[in-house]
């Protein structure tokens, strides 16, 4: 009589070669995944960061707009050699109180506005007027972080 032999081979579980091609296959998906995550915070803070930015220009050009608009007189400041520097504005606003004049200018990267003082988080670049006829036209560039901003306004001076 032979032996017969009663080795039972179990077929139960994964072979060495199925868990090495999951496991790439799921390092693959962990990468794309990590990669999208990635590319979604990075753009999320660059568009907050302009945003930000884009507002904190427009506020200043809002404001700049609202004082000057009604203003009796308005010059830019002309340099020592009669040159025009044109990075200062000097205006009288319309006030019951008096007609004390005031400037706009940029100081180490802060607009100054009057009284008020506008740079929070901004530096601004550079701030140009030029006044042709009884229109005012300004530029101002700013920067935060790599970005960087340029807006153009136009205002009609009525009393002048």
């Amino acid at each position: 009589m032979s032996k017969k032999s009663n080795l039972v081979v179990s077929q139960k579980g994964f072979t060495l070669v199925e868990i090495m091609v999951a496991l790439v296959l799921l390092g693959v998906v962990m990468n794309l995944a990590y990669s999208m995550i990635l590319f979604g915070t990075r753009n999320f803070s660059a568009i907050t960061t302009q945003a930000a930015l884009h507002g904190s220009v427009r506020m200043a050009s809002s404001l700049i707009v609202a004082e000057v608009r009604n203003a009796t007189a308005v010059r830019t400041t002309r340099s020592q050699e009669g040159l025009e520097t044109d990075n200062q504005l000097h205006y009288t606003p319309v006030s019951p109180v008096g007609t004390e004049e005031r400037l706009i200018e940029l100081d180490e990267s802060e607009l100054r506005v009057g009284d008020l003082e506008i740079g929070i988080d901004v530096a601004f670049d550079n701030i140009k007027f030029h006044i042709e006829d009884r229109i005012l036209e300004f530029t101002i560039e700013a920067v935060q972080g790599r970005q960087s901003y340029k807006l153009t306004t136009s205002v009609f001076l009525h009393n002048l």
